[in-house]
């Protein structure tokens, strides 16, 4: 069992898991969650994230290599320039060491007729210069600029976990490389780590197991001079104390975190909620939060896709959360740079938007089996079909709330809903199912997830 955390199955919510060599097993939904060189992977699919993980590090080394080789056949045209063009093909080179590291960590778990059966073209337009590189270097590069940049967010974090909330418990979602969350670890006594980025937890993990990265910050442009035009950083964890013992990290989505319900003092986002749609996890949010716990927010509202109809603003935003039985106790703006470096001739400046939100208390429902339930909102079911040279088959059914919740293998759950009508209990329906279909259920399970569906406000109790 794993005892020293609040872990749980992400998709059936079981706090009974157990270690099983290199996975986490639910015994409960028998699924499986790798450990991958003792990181978590509680995601939905494990085996298409891993896949896939590997197949984006490997097109990102191709991608690299290319680019290089793109540029070389054109240095015989740029006199007086090789040196600085060779620097820039050295350091591009060295920094694939640490792609090659991340592709090899996971190359034994990785399924070669996925891989060949995948378009490998899809991450073709990916950044030459990933995002992680960015971040590992702000948060433990130590340069005074980014040290200006963190304690200026961090300052504002510590503030309003003391002044809002209580010291015992925080989550980071999407918390990149983890510098914030180790900061926290210093005040607040148990911290936990998401992102859905094996390649931002892979970094994390290192720094908090004492390893370095070397990372050549590449600068080919908006820079004076070719002394600028790369600097070399060793990404290290400097001085940590061994509170950092107090931190959990793992690999998750955001809207099936592993973490059991109300266990939290406070949700923290930091440059986060431009992300993914808030829509789409604020009930998981509230799930994981104890009764008057926060959420805090630091970020600014830049939304990096292309659809305007997702781009929500701040008093929307205001207005989802208090829709979902939060109340906005703190909001301000503060201004500080993002990712700058003393030696560009350009820096990016972010108005950040602070919020706080608690959560307030609940009317408390009950639900038994003689309970009387209506559909307050639709919801939709995913089917997935394999097909193979015997045909097509359907193997799951799985339902999706209008929330973005997803509830797999829910085939039981989806003929109940199907039966609901205001009028009869879930006793009844159940007793109907039985006469076209062998149930096999445990009550309990079965109410605890019509007790969600209630508590999204998928499902309404009549009496």
């Amino acid at each position: 069992m794993i005892n020293s955390t609040i872990y749980t199955c992400p998709i059936c919510g079981s706090n009974q898991l157990e270690i099983v060599k290199e996975e986490i097993i639910c015994p409960q939904c028998e699924s499986h969650y790798p450990k991958i060189n003792d990181i978590p992977i509680f995601v939905e699919n494990t085996f298409s994230y891993i896949n896939d993980t590997y197949i984006s590090l490997e097109c990102h080394i191709k991608n690299i290599r290319e680019y290089i080789e793109s540029n070389q056949k054109m240095f015989p045209f740029q006199n007086g320039r090789i040196s600085t063009l060779n620097k820039i093909v050295d350091s591009y080179t060295q920094n694939l060491v640490l792609y090659e590291q991340m592709s090899e960590s996971i190359k034994k778990y990785v399924n070669i007729n996925y891989i060949l059966q995948s378009d490998l073209n899809r991450y073709k337009n990916d950044p030459l210069i990933g995002k992680e590189l960015l971040y590992v270097v702000r948060d433990w590069g130590y340069s005074n600029e980014s040290e200006d940049e963190i304690s200026s967010i961090y300052s504002m974090i510590e503030k309003l976990i003391k002044k809002f909330s209580i010291l015992d418990s925080i989550l980071f979602i999407g918390c990149g490389t983890g510098r914030f969350a180790c900061e926290a670890s210093q005040i607040v006594k148990k911290v936990y780590c998401s992102d859905l980025s094996y390649r931002m937890i892979y970094l994390l993990d290192g720094i908090l197991n004492n390893k370095s990265f070397n990372i050549h910050e590449i600068n080919d442009s908006n820079v004076y001079s070719i002394d600028d035009v790369i600097r070399n950083f060793t990404v290290k964890a400097s001085n940590l104390s061994s509170t950092v013992k107090n931190i959990n990290y793992f690999i998750s989505d955001v809207r099936q975190l592993p973490i059991e319900d109300e266990s939290l003092n406070t949700v923290a986002s930091v440059y986060f909620i431009d992300v993914m749609n808030i829509e789409n996890y604020i009930q998981e949010i509230s799930r994981v939060l104890k009764t008057n716990g926060v959420f805090i927010n630091i970020g600014p509202i830049g939304y990096p896709y292309s659809n305007f109809v997702h781009k929500i603003l701040p008093t929307e935003i205001k207005q989802i959360f208090k829709k979902n039985n939060f109340e906005i106790v703190f909001e301000e703006f503060l201004e500080c740079t993002y990712m700058h470096s003393n030696i560009k001739l350009s820096k990016t400046i972010h108005k950040n938007w602070i919020f706080v939100a608690r959560k307030k208390t609940e009317n408390q429902v009950s639900i038994n089996i003689d309970s009387v339930l209506s559909i307050n909102t639709s919801v939709f079911i995913e089917t997935k079909v394999e097909i193979n040279n015997h045909g097509s088959s359907v193997f799951e059914h799985n339902l999706i709330t209008k929330n973005g919740s997803v509830y797999e293998h829910s085939d039981l759950i989806i003929e109940i809903l199907k039966q609901i009508n205001g009028k009869i209990s879930i006793k009844q329906i159940i007793e109907v199912l039985s006469e076209n279909f062998e149930l096999e259920f445990e009550a309990d399970y079965l109410l605890s997830v019509i007790g969600k569906l209630i508590k999204d406000k998928t499902l309404e109790l009549v009496q």
